[in-house]
């Protein structure tokens, strides 16, 4: 049975999106701009932090979609249905936005410019598109398109998510007291292994890629399947004081630059409340939202790229646009950067993501079922 789609959280990976572009354009060490906003607020500087909303929408998500298969119907075919499927939502955008890159570095190569080296060099590039480089000891490692380290260490948690969510579902349904204290530890664990990462590594916060990185995808991962599980046990009136405070206490946090863990109550409080019948929820529900929700994945994975067409064409050619600090350059600037990412996104969505999640995901499954089918075969001729 299909089940209803949650909008209000296909809002909210929207919204998720469009910071984290927004993060990327004021970030001086990915744009390379004399844009400074952050002296200002620090919502776009601590806006990283909304890929850890990613990995708990997964989570979340993931468990509404499928916990009744995977508690039911839980076998070696439907796993690796799961995982075609996972593979065709990614693969085929990820690769595409990858060749967009090469073009660029082959621009460079063109122009006689320094081009397929440092992050942009081919070991980086098998390692980008075999999504390895969630592997590596370098925590600031995300070569070519950067923002898909995240999407490299979704993948590999995606392996293990089946397993996650038939846990903590069996766990749930045997008793209050064990559901209790496995929950209550799996927080302890995961809580206490992100202030290892912030009071460990130099930079002092989240956001770190590598093998930290993907460690910290799998538990936020494990954090928002569990947040799936308790939702249910909250009253209505609750849901719906949970999200504006969560909205609140996300905003202040980002805004005054708290320490990194100090926004997860906020994110948490998000989660149990998107499925609330309140005004928030209403307006999240409206077409605008679901649209940019839908485009979000587009958005995530092209945006970069276009940071990287506007460095690349305007940083010999004497234009200051995006150098400056007045309201005029930063509006010219994101316009710019909005209307080049957003017409893209719509496109590789139309062109790119939808249908060939479908084509590929098709093939995939015929390569599975066949798979198992000769398996089953040559069991009964033994």
């Amino acid at each position: 049975m299909v089940k209803e789609e949650n909008v209000s959280i296909t809002s909210w990976r929207g919204i998720a999106c469009i910071l984290v572009m927004l993060h990327h354009f004021f970030s001086p060490s990915v744009l390379w701009t004399g844009i400074d906003i952050h002296s200002s607020t620090g919502i776009f500087s601590k806006s990283y932090l909304w890929v850890d909303f990613f990995f708990m929408i997964s989570g979340f998500i993931f468990t509404y979609v499928y916990e009744d298969q995977f508690i039911t119907r839980q076998s070696r075919v439907e796993y690796f249905k799961f995982i075609a499927a996972r593979a065709a939502r990614l693969y085929p955008l990820h690769l595409t936005i990858i060749a967009a890159f090469i073009l660029l570095e082959l621009y460079k190569l063109a122009t006689a410019q320094d081009a397929f080296s440092g992050a942009f060099s081919f070991k980086y590039l098998l390692m980008n598109a075999t999504f390895t480089q969630a592997f590596s000891f370098n925590i600031f490692l995300a070569p070519w398109n950067g923002p898909s380290w995240s999407i490299c260490a979704e993948w590999w948690s995606y392996l293990c998510l089946p397993f996650i969510i038939r846990f903590y579902v069996s766990v749930a349904n045997k008793g209050n007291l064990k559901c209790f204290l496995t929950y209550a530890t799996s927080a302890i664990i995961i809580f206490s292994y992100l202030y290892f990462i912030c009071a460990y590594y130099p930079n002092g916060n989240l956001d770190v890629a590598g093998i930290p990185g993907t460690l910290r995808c799998f538990l936020l991962v494990c954090l928002g399947v569990m947040t799936f599980k308790v939702a249910p046990f909250l009253p209505e009136k609750l849901k719906l004081a949970t999200l504006p405070l969560g909205i609140i206490w996300v905003s202040l946090s980002l805004h005054f630059e708290v320490y990194d863990l100090i926004i997860f109550p906020g994110f948490l409080a998000i989660l149990l409340g998107s499925n609330s019948k309140g005004l928030i929820n209403k307006v999240l529900s409206q077409p605008l939202f679901i649209k940019i929700g839908n485009l979000s994945f587009s958005l995530y994975m092209v945006h970069f790229w276009v940071l990287y067409l506007m460095h690349n064409l305007t940083k010999d050619s004497g234009v200051t646009l995006f150098n400056g600090q007045t309201v005029a350059e930063i509006s010219s600037s994101l316009l710019i950067y909005f209307g080049i990412s957003i017409p893209l996104a719509v496109l590789l969505y139309n062109r790119i993501e939808v249908p060939f999640r479908s084509k590929v995901k098709k093939q995939l499954n015929k390569i599975v079922s066949k798979k198992f089918a000769r398996t089953q075969s040559s069991r009964f001729a033994t």
